[in-house]
């Protein structure tokens, strides 16, 4: 027995553990819905609510909790998020140059913004300065000549080649003044402007934020995976997913298997041959031609005559339907070969493992809403949340609802066919929330 005793402890150190993901608590204060987070280990619900009270108090408007670690993940980032919106934005103040060596008569005015440009006057402001200042010493060196040369007359008076000399001295001051002031004058008649140097107008491009869209809507979460990817085995596909964790999808991609060879679907991603361009019919615009199944065109079709009919210059425009498994695979092994681990912990958690996509099972869109030629519906999860979006969002959800389509709680343009892929965070019609939240 006692001999058998290291190989039980050899076992039992061989054996698989999993430790629990620290829970993710998220507090939203204040009027400007500031989120911090708190440490609860891995506490409960009760836990997360308790800590959130304690430190915030009154100022607490709302909390969120979750021990999951692809939904904590997606907690932390808006978390983050609208930390960074509610924090005061950094304010900016032009700089202004500061001459090492002064020059008379030379001061730099701040830069101004009119008509969105920005008008820069250093360059300006400096060569006309120093056009004033040079015109100024040209006329003083031509006054001392002069005096030069009168003291020279009046010493020299009894020596004839002194006189001379001193005679040529004053005529080239005279005649140098008097062209200095000449070139002045003419350059002054004919054109002010010819003397004076406008400020550099520089047009000013405006922020844009890029449209970032979140789909941590489209992760398909049930599937056992294995952990070694093997493309010959029948079961392979099994659990849903082409690779289940970062590290059997870095194995997957590092076989460096052709293109041509990767699957086209399994068991939660829709053949390419059953799926077909979205018809644009009345109420429905798909400007990218992208691709749904025949139900899903189906429920879009009765969506756009549904919004046809309650506003007639209303339309519903397709931002992304049907990925094909292929696509998917890309993604994940163009992530891999990243070699960034921030842009690698986004598979599994913000993007969906290949294969384990609703986009890629033909049960998912995404959409914006259009009123009277204005975007009321966006596809931003960072501009999302913004009150100018409130109306839109329900009505397109509503829209959508008698379609027989559900929206992600937490996307304002992802939508779902009802009872095609999981009812959690999934809200319909008038239900859904604002701002969108599970």
């Amino acid at each position: 027995m006692q001999r058998l005793f290291p190989l039980f402890v050899l076992l039992a150190l061989a054996a698989p553990w999993h430790a629990q993901a620290a829970s993710i608590c998220a507090c939203y204060v204040g009027e400007q819905g500031d989120c911090q987070q708190e440490a609860i280990g891995d506490g409960r619900r009760f836990d997360c609510e308790a800590a959130c009270e304690s430190t915030h108090g009154e100022q607490l408007k709302r909390f969120e909790f979750h021990a999951d670690a692809n939904f904590a993940v997606q907690i932390m980032q808006d978390c983050s998020a609208a930390h960074a919106a509610a924090s005061p934005k950094p304010t900016t103040q032009p700089v202004v140059p500061k001459l090492q060596v002064e020059i008379p008569g030379v001061a730099f005015t701040p830069i101004t913004q009119f008509g969105g440009v920005l008008n820069v006057n250093f360059l300006g402001e400096y060569l006309s300065g120093a056009y004033r200042y040079l015109i100024g010493i040209a006329a003083v060196l031509a006054v001392v000549m002069l005096m030069i040369g009168g003291f020279q007359y009046a010493l020299g008076a009894g020596a004839s080649d002194q006189v001379a000399k001193a005679k040529t001295r004053i005529k080239n001051a005279v005649i140098g003044l008097v062209l200095l002031l000449s070139a002045v004058a003419i350059l002054d008649l004919i054109n002010p402007q010819l003397t004076q140097y406008d400020a550099l107008k520089i047009r000013f491009v405006s922020e844009i934020p890029r449209e970032q869209k979140d789909d941590a809507g489209d992760v398909v979460p049930e599937g056992a995976l294995p952990d070694v990817p093997g493309a010959a085995d029948d079961n392979y596909f099994d659990g849903g997913v082409l690779c289940g964790s970062l590290a059997s999808c870095q194995t997957w991609c590092q076989q460096n298997v052709d293109e041509e060879d990767w699957p086209t679907a399994n068991r939660k991603t829709m053949d390419p041959s059953l799926t077909s361009v979205i018809p644009e019919t009345p109420g429905l615009k798909n400007p990218s031609k992208k691709r749904a199944s025949k139900e899903m065109i189906a429920a879009l079709t009765k969506a756009g005559q549904e919004a046809v009919n309650r506003n007639p210059d209303s339309f519903i425009q397709i931002q992304d339907g049907y990925r094909p498994l292929r696509a998917q695979i890309k993604l994940a092994c163009d992530l891999m070969k990243s070699g960034n681990p921030k842009e690698q912990a986004k598979l599994g958690s913000i993007i969906a493992y290949p294969g384990g996509s609703n986009h890629g099972g033909g049960a998912a869109v995404d959409v914006t809403y259009y009123e009277n030629g204005k975007q009321v519906v966006t596809s931003s999860s960072k501009a999302q949340g913004d009150e100018s979006f409130r109306e839109g969002a329900g009505e397109l959800a509503d829209i959508m609802a008698t379609a027989g389509m559900v929206r992600y709680a937490k996307e304002i343009w992802h939508f779902e066919l009802e009872g095609k892929t999981t009812a959690s965070c999934r809200c319909k019609g008038t239900q859904c929330p604002f701002p969108p939240r599970c």
